[in-house]
């Protein structure tokens, strides 16, 4: 969306958000305060959508995100000006000390129960009285009141320790499947912007726990971890077992450097075994060059085999088909997406960073079809990775690149100056390059997708069974990420593991290391490793 647009939209909506803001503080600082956090989110998120099916919901949406993480500030401030207050003044008060300890105990104990002990201790009311109250029969009072004794006791006995669980953060954020209204403008981690929310979903990723078994693991009162529980069921990334149990609906990969250097070792044996098995099939294309419907920017037959052989790898090298696929491990999100979430946790602290191994980007292929066919019929691949230098934010607008990029081609548009912006926006992602002479910077095709597929070279008989043990050792490295319900789904997705663009990477590496490819010129890599398929070639331009 362009910022006049967004800048309309603020102006039409400024007056509704401090309506919002005013409405849940009731304090017209906070609200001034809140509204503006609220605008500065929305007009942000605005500048990086294209179009929304409902504003209203969409902006509503951010707003009641950001009251939620503004609430949880203002309680965080309260709570540690208070336990700072009582540490200066009560430092030296064993009584005050052990008092402060009680009260977080109590931050422990389950919604029910710390109301009871509240009422109850604090308020001073009878167990018949709180009974009332609560719509509860009095022997359940009695109940609650003596876990909850004994489990403060217990607590309070025994050395806290400060922290005894290391934080963890997600470092990559995406889903697998079809995307909802909401996120084909919003990333993952909108969903998981808070670090509590992560790490409740990493938390009861191997086995469901209660909110309070997450709230002492964690060492986070129980009101905070119910708040993101709700947040996190509403979204499907949490399934509500028997006995109030929560569990991760969502894959988790937990990286650490002895798996990656293993992981790493698996990679390399099966990238060398993969270019001595089928990389020597593309010594002669000559079928595909003779056949005048492919277009290769200046000729250079060494940009046309760094995008054959990664274009050919997720297209060719299938061993098993999916009869059986993830769609049984989907989840129906509100916003009508139908996906898998998926997220990585990685320690960053010991990251040992290898700038050609590939795993410091991700490495992913997006397949494109054009919205209006009939004016523009389009479709890219493309393959994102290392040896790139593509911008990550790119697909959230290629298709709108792609249009100009085609009416250039036809000549509708030209290099003057009523198409001046439009030539720049070509020139600066790589689409066009060229100083005296312009050219379209990318492979180009009039074969469909599965003309030009026929014309690649097949996967051989000897290769489909290096793949099968290529997948059994994918899958053996990778179970132990897995919870118990969710061992099929590794299966699945270690199905055809000579297509994973982890394994590619390790390809383009080895065979630049043996001198069959060549180093890419820097605007070659702006668009390596992409096919345009249309029905016009850039030719005599």
């Amino acid at each position: 969306m362009d910022k006049l647009q967004a800048d309309d939209i603020i102006r039409q909506y400024l007056e509704k958000i401090y309506g919002f803001s005013l409405s849940k503080t009731l304090n017209i600082d906070q609200a001034e305060e809140l509204a503006s956090r609220i605008t500065f989110e929305v007009y942000k998120a605005l500048l990086q959508v294209e179009s929304l099916h409902n504003i209203d919901r969409y902006i509503y949406r951010i707003s009641k995100n950001i009251y939620a993480q503004f609430i949880q500030e203002e309680q965080k401030n309260k709570e540690l000006l208070a336990t700072e207050l009582n540490a200066m003044q009560d430092s030296n008060d064993r009584h005050h000390h052990d008092y402060a300890r009680l009260r977080m105990e109590i931050c422990y104990l389950s919604n029910l129960q710390r109301e009871i002990v509240i009422m109850h201790y604090f308020d001073n009311l009878t167990t018949k009285e709180i009974a009332n109250r609560l719509n509860i029969t009095q022997a359940k009072v009695k109940w609650h009141l003596v876990e909850a004794r004994n489990d403060l006791k217990a607590n309070f006995q025994e050395e806290k320790n400060q922290v005894t669980t290391q934080l963890k953060s997600f470092t990559e954020m995406r889903s697998i499947g079809k995307l909802g209204y909401l996120q084909k403008y919003i990333d993952m981690s909108f969903y998981f912007s808070k670090l509590i929310s992560q790490n409740i979903a990493y938390s009861v990723y191997h086995e469901p726990k209660t909110s309070v078994d997450i709230a002492k693991e964690l060492c986070i009162p129980v009101a905070y971890v119910q708040d993101e529980i709700e947040h996190l069921l509403e979204n499907g990334f949490l399934i509500k077992n028997t006995g109030n149990r929560y569990q991760s609906n969502i894959y988790i990969l937990e990286k650490t450097i002895d798996k990656e250097k293993v992981e790493k070792e698996i990679l390399k044996k099966y990238a060398k075994l993969v270019c001595k098995e089928y990389i020597p099939l593309f010594a002669d294309c000559s079928e595909l060059l003779r056949s005048g419907k492919i277009y290769i920017p200046l000729s250079d037959a060494n940009f046309l085999l760094w995008t054959l052989i990664t274009y050919s790898c997720v297209t060719k090298l299938i061993i098993e088909e999916n009869n059986s696929d993830i769609s049984g491990y989907m989840v129906k999100r509100p916003d009508n997406g139908y996906n898998l979430a998926y997220a990585s946790v990685e320690p960053i602290s010991d990251r040992q960073i290898d700038d050609r191994s590939g795993l410091n980007k991700n490495h992913a292929d997006m397949f494109i079809n054009s919205n209006m066919p009939n004016k523009y019929p389009i479709s890219l691949w493309q393959f994102s990775s290392v040896y790139d230098s593509r911008d990550e934010h790119l697909a959230s607008w290629v298709q709108k690149l792609l249009f100009l990029l085609y009416d250039f081609m036809i000549r509708k548009i030209t290099k003057d100056t009523s198409h001046l912006d439009e030539i720049i926006s070509l020139y600066s992602k790589g689409f066009i390059s060229g100083d005296s002479l312009e050219y379209v910077n990318m492979l180009v095709t009039s074969f469909t997708e599965k003309e030009f597929q026929a014309l690649l070279p097949p996967i051989p008989d000897s290769l489909k069974k290096i793949g099968k043990e290529f997948n059994e050792e994918m899958y053996r490295l990778c179970r132990d990420n897995f919870p118990p319900n969710k061992q099929g789904l590794c299966k699945l997705m270690n199905k055809n593991s000579l297509r994973k663009g982890q394994l590619r990477v390790y390809i383009l590496e080895y065979l630049l290391t043996t001198g069959f490819l060549q180093p890419l010129k820097k605007n070659q890599r702006q668009t390596v490793n992409m096919i345009m398929f249309t029905d016009v070639l850039p030719q005599n331009l």
